[in-house]
C-alpha cells in the first residue's frame, strides 16, 4: 500500500478544514489601547483541527513517506513536549506504524497521559539525563538503522505548514494585520508567519513572544 496515499492522511487535509477562528474585537477593559483607536483580536485553532501541531505533524511525516525515507516498517523517533508527539502518535496509531516519542521527565501529567492511553504501537519514554537533551536523543535514535526522526526543531517543513495553512486563513479571516503576536516554542509557527507575510509583501510585524526565565507557567513546562 502507498502510505502517502492512506485514506487518514486524505481525511485530515487541513486545505478542506477550517484551520482558524478570529475572535471579536476584545472591549475596552481588556484593550489598554483602545484611546488610540487600537483593535485586538485573538486567533485560535477553530475546533476542526484540534491544535496547530495537528498540521505540522502530518506534514513532516508525510513528507518523508512522499520521499520514500519512510515506510509502515520504520520507527520514528521524536522529541516533544506534548502537542507535536500527540500528532504523530495519531498518525502513526492510524497507519499502523510504530513510534517512540522522548519526552521530559518534567512534562505536565496531562500531556503524557494523553499520548500513553493511545496503546499498541505507541511507546512513550521520559527523558532525564542531564547530558543529553531530548532533541539530541531523538536525532541520535531516529539515525539508527529503520528508524526515523522528523525533528520538527529542524525540519523546515514545520514553518512551511503554518505559512501553508495557518497564515493564509487567519490574513483571509482576520483583514490587514499590524502586528502578530505569536506564542513560541519551536518557533515554527512565528517563522512560517513571516516568510508568509514577507513572500506576500504585507506590512504585518510578526512578534515572537517567550516566557521570561523562571516564570514558566505551572504544568505546562518544567
Amino acid at each position: 500500500m502507498n502510505l502517502a496515499q492512506h485514506r487518514f492522511f486524505k481525511a485530515t487535509d487541513p486545505e478542506l478544514s477550517r484551520v482558524v477562528r478570529i475572535s471579536a474585537p476584545f472591549p475596552e477593559w481588556l484593550n489598554p489601547f483602545w484611546r488610540d483607536d487600537v483593535i485586538i483580536r485573538a486567533a485560535s485553532i477553530s475546533g476542526e483541527i484540534e491544535h496547530s501541531k495537528v498540521y505540522v505533524a502530518r506534514e513532516i511525516l508525510l513528507g518523508p513517506i512522499r520521499e520514500g525515507l519512510v515506510t509502515q516498517d520504520t520507527v520514528i523517533k521524536e522529541a516533544t513536549s506534548g502537542n507535536t508527539g500527540h500528532g504523530l502518535a495519531k498518525i502513526c496509531k492510524a497507519l499502523g506504524m510504530r513510534c517512540q516519542l522522548i519526552m521530559p521527565a518534567g512534562t505536565a501529567r496531562g500531556k503524557v497521559n494523553a499520548i500513553s492511553v493511545m496503546g499498541g504501537g505507541i511507546e512513550l519514554v521520559l527523558h532525564s539525563d542531564p547530558s543529553e537533551t531530548v532533541v539530541e536523543r531523538a536525532r541520535r535514535e531516529g539515525a539508527q538503522d529503520g528508524c526515523f526522526n522528523p525533528d520538527q526543531y529542524g525540519t523546515w517543513r514545520n514553518p512551511w505548514a503554518h505559512k501553508a495553512y495557518l497564515a493564509p486563513k487567519l490574513f483571509q479571516s482576520a483583514g490587514p494585520i499590524s502586528l502578530l503576536s505569536v506564542a513560541s516554542g519551536t518557533m515554527g509557527t512565528s517563522m512560517g508567519l513571516k516568510q508568509y507575510v514577507d513572500e506576500h509583501g504585507l506590512s504585518t510585524r510578526v512578534l515572537p513572544v517567550i516566557l521570561e526565565e523562571h516564570n514558566e507557567v505551572p504544568g505546562a513546562r518544567p
